[in-house]
């Protein structure tokens, strides 16, 4: 019999003590009438502001349009500003020839201007690298091949320079500003709903551009990615490492750690490019690991691989960055919040056991301090050679991995995963593939675009692509599948962008 409360009324307990009723699987919302106020009204929207997000949404300014840039961080950058994935093979192909010019090498360029990056972006000489390939260039370095991928670039630097090319360009940013619904007019999407601190807002535009690495504004507007598996990585940052005691480490202990990708590494050639500020990538640390675990478990979430081994950067100036991934960060499921939650609550905790391990065991990291972690945690989906089925063009996977593929609407030429397997000066990417299926008004970037896109580069090149598609689709009064493909190629020539 289900008791009275204090105040008269039926209980909520169950049967059982501390019991609730089960909910049903689905709730039905009652229908709202809420009035939002809209605080912009411009040509293009773009949604996300990572590296992306702001190509695209400067490529669109640059091309005429007026434009709003939407984050839901209070920083521009998003994951390239966090994950370890900037490198000389972002942005050339295989055989060492520039593919990605336009913003993104701009936006490259102005950060390293800023100082405190890695001094090999203003030491190669790309036309060289062209002529003679990347080995050699490398090897004038004291480095070889396998470092192609991790140039350090300063991410607050690189924030600071997205900012403020936002800001000249004369877009309206909103930060701090999560998407919660779309405008839709039938089957065209017209312009986002975001959420500010007291309430909602809408921003509508003519066209609108999702930068998301998932296609957030698709997903809202009822045509999710059907493909929500994702891997997961952080890189949070340390400083305060005395390095030359980490060397000596390293030095003495080569069968538990390895410089990657050092053609000689011992103390006296590590100190130089050290002296340089040449990154170094350390990877190994079994030994380190096992030491811990015998005094405590915890160290036992640790590593990557099997036998599992820990990865650690130095970048210069006594900061570096770890190299952090959870059990699961391979099947992270982006449609499963419960799941995607408990993946992140684990990486935070190995964020500070990944530098307790070190600080504690390390020399050199006795002093470090771990410091400016990203508010959220990088995920990205998975690569497959199957199609996603999500937009107007699917590229085979012979197209990408035997090359010679000749689109006439290409916009971009791009690089996929290093790993994976492709053509060696890489693919086109045609404009039918930014087009989902069944919405107008609406633009893709990333994996939802090609599954096999990688690199923040090559995003950041598609976004530019796509802003300027949008940008010729607002101001000549079209639908993006209306747009003229080679005044979006003329547009994106003329910005320096690598079409074909």
């Amino acid at each position: 019999m289900q008791g009275k409360n204090k105040h008269g009324g039926e209980s909520c307990r169950g049967t059982e003590r501390g019991s609730m009723s089960k909910r049903e699987p689905h709730v039905l919302m009652p229908a709202r009438s809420v009035p939002v106020p809209v605080l912009a009204d411009v040509d293009v929207v773009v949604a996300g502001g990572g590296f992306s997000g702001v190509c695209a949404a400067v490529a669109a300014a640059r091309a005429g349009a007026t434009v709003a840039l939407i984050e839901r961080d209070g920083m521009l950058g998003g994951q390239a500003a966090e994950i370890y994935a900037f490198g000389l093979d972002t942005v050339i192909d295989n055989n060492g020839r520039q593919l990605i010019r336009g913003l993104p090498w701009e936006i490259i360029q102005r950060t390293v201007a800023e100082g405190q990056s890695d001094p090999m972006w203003t030491e190669m000489d790309f036309q060289r690298m062209a002529r003679e390939g990347i080995e050699t260039m490398m090897r004038e370095q004291g480095l070889d091949v396998s470092c192609k991928s991790y140039q350090y670039l300063n991410p607050n630097a690189f924030r600071y320079v997205l900012q403020t090319m936002v800001d000249d360009e004369g877009i309206t940013p909103f930060l701090e500003c999560p998407l919660t619904d779309v405008m839709r007019e039938g089957g065209r999407v017209t312009g986002v709903v975001a959420q500010g601190n007291y309430g909602s807002f809408a921003v509508a535009g003519k066209v609108v551009v999702d930068t998301t690495p998932h296609a957030g504004v698709a997903a809202l507007a009822g045509r999710p990615f059907p493909h929500p598996e994702a891997y997961t990585g952080t890189h949070p940052r340390v400083a305060g490492v005395a390095i030359q005691r980490v060397l000596e480490y390293v030095c003495a202990h080569p069968d538990d750690v390895a410089c990657v990708g050092v053609a000689s590494p011992d103390l006296d050639s590590l100190t130089r490019l050290v002296e340089r500020g040449i990154p170094l990538w350390m990877k190994g640390f079994r030994a380190v690991q096992q030491r811990g675990i015998a005094d405590d478990p915890i160290f036992k979430m640790l590593g990557y691989g099997d036998p599992p081994y820990l990865m650690f950067f130095y970048d210069r100036d006594g900061c570096g960055t770890y190299w952090v991934h959870s059990n699961d960060w391979t099947r992270t499921r982006l449609d499963d919040p419960l799941h995607l939650s408990r993946t992140l609550a684990e990486m935070r905790k190995r964020q500070w056991v990944t530098h307790k391990l070190f600080r504690d065991y390390v020399p050199g990291f006795e002093q470090a301090h771990l410091m400016d972690i990203h508010p959220h945690i990088a995920r990205a989906l998975m690569i497959s050679r199957e199609p996603g089925g999500f937009t107007d063009c699917e590229l085979p996977w012979e197209a990408i991995e035997q090359g010679g593929n000749v689109y006439e609407d290409s916009v971009a030429r791009i690089m996929g995963h290093p790993d994976k397997g492709q053509a060696a000066d890489g693919f086109q990417l045609p404009y039918r593939s930014l087009l989902p299926k069944g919405l107008e008004g609406l633009l893709v970037t990333g994996k939802p675009a090609c599954r096999f896109i990688h690199y923040h580069s090559t995003c950041a090149a598609v976004g530019q692509a796509a802003g300027v598609a949008a940008a010729v689709a607002a101001l000549d009064n079209v639908l993006p599948r209306g747009v003229s493909v080679p005044k979006v190629q003329a547009e994106l020539q003329r910005q320096d962008a690598v079409v074909f």
